[in-house]
């Protein structure tokens, strides 16, 4: 009896398999997602500490998401990406660079980046036996880093590919980099930004590259005129997705891709005491459905047809499965 058990026990499972009843774990060879976090630029009149209190700041280098959170890193951040569920807690790593206001130093820490990003692809190949995926999140200047790393990696004639940049309130058509978004390292760049950011478009990249002289500003060979200003958003590029984003009927602030300050100062002070009540992004915790909606079909063909930015427009007083997040197609004037 136990036998003819055993059997029915078999076929049945053979059966399953074979017309796909049975659920199986994902494969043992998929790739896994690394998502790696670049802050943003470090504003030379703000001191160290602002950072620190207001927990934005980043260790140096490329570390673990575990890292970063047990060294007083950017909780509110690091909180958002996770909330998202669209990165893998297990894979995130932030990177802390310069955050200084040049570009040469852009490159410099991008080519940092590149050579921490070479060890940890190694790790993952010895320990799960495949090359792992890489999705970049970038706020500010740490898009323009990205960017530079790319460049690096092509130039470098290099294997690994930055399969996914997300570039948030990125001062976009430097003068350094605006050729980069073409890379053939990259696989899709997702421009996010706001006409109510100025912030991103105050980097006069005229006065930069006539004040320094070194490698990045020998490159350009077109130069921006004197006053010229970074850009809101990039030249098309077929692998480039660009979103003009609205939160509560409003254009965020540049902070707003990754942080929310609260409107009073009271309030805002608190927002600052370690122990408080930390408030979190309104962007960030979106991010999974709102990248769900911009790679649709419907969307991605729209914007290979039109050529031109499309428009997230993110609700937060709605439940998400009530239109908390819609894509409106065409877009803001």
């Amino acid at each position: 009896m136990k036998n003819v058990k055993n059997t029915l026990l078999t076929l049945i499972i053979a059966i399953s398999s074979t017309f796909g009843l049975a659920t199986h774990e994902p494969a043992k060879n998929e790739p896994p997602v690394i998502t790696i976090f670049v802050h943003g630029s470090k504003p030379w009149m703000i001191p160290d500490a602002f950072y620190k209190i207001g927990h934005y700041f980043f260790q140096p280098g490329l570390q673990h998401v575990d890292a970063q959170d047990k060294q007083g890193g950017p909780r509110g951040i690091i909180k958002g990406l996770k909330d998202s569920g669209y990165v893998d807690s297990k894979h995130l790593y932030f990177f802390g660079w310069s955050g200084e206001l040049d570009a040469q130093k852009r490159l410099e820490d991008a080519r940092i980046l590149k050579e921490e990003i070479e060890k940890v692809i190694q790790k993952y190949v010895e320990e799960y036996g495949v090359t792992p995926k890489l999705h970049i999140i970038t706020h500010s200047h740490g898009g323009n880093v990205a960017l530079n790393l790319a460049h690096e990696l092509e130039a470098k004639k290099s294997a690994i590919t930055l399969d996914e940049i997300i570039l948030l309130g990125t001062p976009a058509d430097q003068a350094w980099t605006k050729e980069y978004i073409g890379s053939k390292n990259i696989g899709k760049t997702y421009h996010f930004y706001s006409e109510n950011d100025w912030i991103q478009v105050a980097d006069p990249q005229g006065l930069q590259v006539r004040l320094n002289n070194n490698e990045v500003n020998n490159k350009v060979i077109n130069k921006p005129k004197f006053f010229e200003r970074s850009k809101r958003t990039f030249d098309h590029h077929e692998n480039l997705t660009q979103i003009q984003t609205i939160i509560n009927e409003k254009s965020p602030w540049h902070i707003t891709f990754i942080d929310y300050y609260p409107p009073k100062f009271k309030d805002w002070v608190k927002h600052l005491v370690k122990d408080s009540q930390h408030q979190f992004p309104r962007f960030l915790p979106e991010l999974g459905d709102i990248m769900r909606k911009v790679k649709d079909e419907e969307v991605q063909s729209h914007i290979k047809q039109n050529k031109k930015p499309v428009t997230v427009k993110i609700d937060t007083h709605k439940a998400r499965d009530n239109g908390r997040v819609k894509i409106d197609l065409k877009g803001q004037s």
